[in-house]
């Protein structure tokens, strides 16, 4: 039972402890000064400092999880003459791996799909999805429309932008 304690009790002042190493290499590299042992003997802020920490990280993945991204894209007609783009919302897909059996080199052997655009949403309410996409650049596609009469679309990141849930 003691050990668990001291268990829970390191684990609560991890914290403190990376930054009290950083401090000590710091001055020891740096300053080329030494550490006693006075200077170690804090009773309560290694506590209130790393309660703040945790404290933190724990309120800032709950506000993180109010929002949500979503994805502009660039999106221009390739079949048509008219040079008329649109700036509208899409569904990005990034790059996925899916992990199998190891190989006899001992890497993985698994299949990656590289990053795509899904859908992309009109104003009006109508809405393109796509078969496939081929990759031009990091942040550029040409799509084949799944609808024949929709054509190829050249496809580029706008920016994405988190919204409140």
């Amino acid at each position: 039972m003691k050990e668990t304690l001291e268990t829970i009790q390191t684990i609560f002042l991890l914290p403190y402890i990376v930054i009290r190493a950083l401090y000590v290499i710091f001055l020891d590299i740096v300053i080329k000064s030494k550490i006693n042992a006075d200077d170690l003997e804090h009773r309560r802020f290694p506590y209130i400092f790393s309660g703040f920490i945790w404290l933190s990280m724990i309120f800032w993945f709950f506000y993180q999880s109010q929002f949500t991204s979503i994805t502009y894209v660039y999106a221009c007609p390739s079949d048509d003459n008219s040079s008329k783009c649109y700036k509208v919302r899409a569904d990005y897909v990034p790059k996925d791996c899916e992990d199998t059996e190891w190989d006899t080199r001992g890497a993985h052997g698994g299949s990656c799909t590289g990053p795509y655009i899904d859908k992309i949403y009109f104003e009006n309410g109508g809405y393109i999805s796509f078969d496939y996409c081929d990759i031009e650049s990091d942040d550029k596609w040409i799509c084949y429309s799944a609808d024949e009469e929709d054509g190829t679309w050249e496809i580029q990141f706008s920016e994405v932008v988190k919204v409140k849930k």
